[in-house]
């Protein structure tokens, strides 16, 4: 923890800093130092929105706001996660009614909005997976 947060005092190339404060942000997580976990993982949000570690990212956004009981930024996340990355490894087995989603064993209690659930039918499709898509519809 102390090499990464030297790491971040430096001026090393971007990519190293983005993945000095993911790996950061899981030690954090890991020593139940939620708020300081929360504000690496915002900043990577915000920098890796066209990656492909974003869903991670989002992933552990919903982790740490569940933990410090913040039901609404963990459905606020979780909804995302939902609605854009409905292929993605973490999400794969979530389905269309978003409500009955298990996270870590307990059940999230989110509802998704109607738009949420267009985005992730229209993303499934695009995806080349329809069948699912029209499973989920049907």
């Amino acid at each position: 923890q102390l090499h990464l947060k030297h790491v971040l005092k430096l001026a090393p190339p971007r990519n190293i800093i983005r993945e000095s404060r993911f790996m950061l942000s899981g030690i954090l997580i890991h020593k139940k130092q939620w708020r300081e976990a929360r504000k690496h993982l915002r900043i990577l949000e915000r920098q890796w929105r066209r990656d492909p570690n974003h869903p991670r990212v989002i992933w552990r956004l919903v982790k740490v706001e569940t933990k410090r009981s913040l039901k609404r930024q963990a459905c606020y996340w979780a909804r995302k996660i939902y609605s854009r990355y409905p292929t993605h490894p973490l999400v794969y087995d979530w389905g269309i009614e978003l409500h009955r989603v298990r996270f870590e064993n307990k059940k999230l209690g989110c509802m998704a909005s109607t738009n949420d659930m267009k985005k992730r039918v229209r993303r499934l499709q695009l995806a080349g997976e329809s069948d699912r898509a029209r499973e989920e519809i049907k």
